[in-house]
């Protein structure tokens, strides 16, 4: 009875209130209806995530993970392979702060998608890159980031190229490797101009500004930054934000202008709080607000 009465309730609210799938997507899993659980499942973490409710997108992503086991056709069925909705679901987790089972989900996407899609593979090995760049693992760090510039083809230009020599030269400044590191910066920077994207743009600027503090241009990598973080605006996503102020801050510590380390990480931490979606990004932004 209890069942029955489930599936009436998820029924129900999918025709009169379609727009609450986080009950549809519960409503349907108590009723033991696996396919519409699959669905809604995944509907609700997409939704929950946009709007900044991290843990429970992670929750639904990883009810879907399960179900996506006992459904035939899951693929077709909710419009994702199964590498996709483990992206989807690390990305929940990162935001939740779960880095161990972001990573974890990570891993199992890059390793499916190896040999099959380059592009997709190299964008999942981006996604540990940061992972572990936030859980100061940096040997990894620095191997995804070669593993990714590695499989993502040249040609044609593309957003995943321009992250992946960026995340490059991230790591060959982390390892001293200055010259490497301005020269895979700056190809970051052609590419993106040549991709036209924002958030490509903003990745290539803060990994050229980084670079040029490490030589000791902290005007000139000051500069690079603030341009980053003048194309910030409501397309672009809260965490690419949020890495824009970070470059932005390492060149205000090292001009010595803390009041407006204080103004600039203040302001990453509101949108952290407005959008939800800060995972580790907004932990750092905090320290250096209060450090400054």
């Amino acid at each position: 009875e209890r069942i029955r009465l489930h599936a009436r309730l998820a029924a129900s609210l999918q025709a009169r209130r379609p727009e609450r799938v986080a009950e549809i997507a519960r409503h349907w899993s108590a009723a033991n209806d696996a396919p519409r659980a699959l669905a809604a499942s995944v509907a609700a973490g997409q939704q929950t995530l946009r709007s900044g409710a991290a843990a429970e997108a992670a929750a639904h992503l990883s009810r879907a993970l399960e179900l996506w086991e006992v459904v035939v056709d899951a693929a077709t069925l909710v419009d994702l392979d199964h590498p996709a909705l483990l992206l989807e679901a690390a990305l929940a987790a990162e935001h939740a702060r779960h880095l161990d089972r972001a990573i974890d989900l990570a891993r199992k996407a890059a390793a499916e998608l190896a040999t099959v899609d380059p592009m997709r593979e190299g964008q999942a090995l981006l996604l540990l890159r940061d992972l572990y760049r936030f859980t100061y693992r940096w040997d990894e760090c620095a191997d995804a980031a070669d593993r990714a510039l590695a499989v993502i083809p040249e040609i044609p230009p593309s957003n995943a190229r321009a992250r992946a020599l960026a995340a490059a030269a991230l790591s060959n400044g982390y390892q001293h490797r200055f010259d490497d590191a301005l020269a895979h910066a700056r190809q970051s920077v052609a590419v993106a101009e040549a991709v036209g994207d924002p958030e490509a743009l903003i990745d290539a600027y803060n990994a050229l500004g980084v670079q040029l503090y490490n030589v000791g241009d902290y005007e000139g990598g000051f500069a690079v930054a603030s341009r980053g973080l003048g194309l910030c605006d409501g397309s672009v996503s809260p965490e690419r934000v949020l890495t824009a102020h970070i470059c932005v801050d390492n060149g205000l510590a090292r001009l010595g202008r803390y009041r407006d380390r204080v103004a600039n990480a203040q302001r990453a931490v509101a949108l952290a709080r407005s959008s939800g979606l800060g995972g580790p990004r907004s932990a750092l932004l905090a320290r250096i607000w209060i450090g400054a």
